[in-house]
């Protein structure tokens, strides 16, 4: 019931632009059985009428997050990244990374669409190692879009900044 678009079409936009697993409540008006059932079948993980108690909305969120948190997959397009068994794969090929190139991959993953600079990208991959300069995060950047082939392209530099996966 928003202006120009619906929520159903919202949610088809977000499933198809973004597949990793991005947790979604719809919060509507729209109480018949078939909205819901349309809603939940779109790609919405809970569906949510009004009016509604703001407790019961954030049971609701603390229960997507509680799902989230227990995914140890990162997924967007077709890399996935399993940070149990430590493997990547790119549309369904594994893909072998040495343990500080898939530390990087998985920064960069979790925070997808953020700029993270070189100096955090260090700090967060290599620790307080005194003999590790910016320099080094450049070249495990371009060992890490080698290794990925096509979809090291989702990994974008920031002049003068930093890194980003998008």
């Amino acid at each position: 019931m928003i202006p120009e678009i619906d929520g159903y079409h919202v949610l088809q936009r977000i499933r198809e632009d973004h597949s990793y697993e991005l947790p979604v409540i719809m919060l509507t008006a729209k109480r018949e059985v078939n909205d819901k059932v349309k809603g939940l079948r779109t790609g919405a993980d809970d569906y949510l009428t009004k009016p509604f108690h703001i407790e019961e909305l954030i049971a609701r969120i603390e229960t997507q997050l509680r799902r989230v948190k227990k995914s140890e997959r990162l997924v967007y397009k077709e890399v996935v990244l399993d940070s149990a068994s430590r493997e990547v794969r790119v549309s369904e090929e594994e893909i072998k990374l040495s343990k500080t190139e898939f530390d990087l991959l998985n920064l960069l993953m979790e925070n997808k669409g953020i700029v993270i600079s070189k100096s955090t990208i260090l700090d967060k991959v290599w620790g307080t190692d005194e003999w590790s300069n910016e320099n080094v995060v450049e070249v495990y950047v371009n060992y890490l879009r080698k290794k990925l082939k096509e979809a090291g392209k989702y990994i974008n530099t920031v002049r003068s900044v930093g890194y980003v996966f998008k």
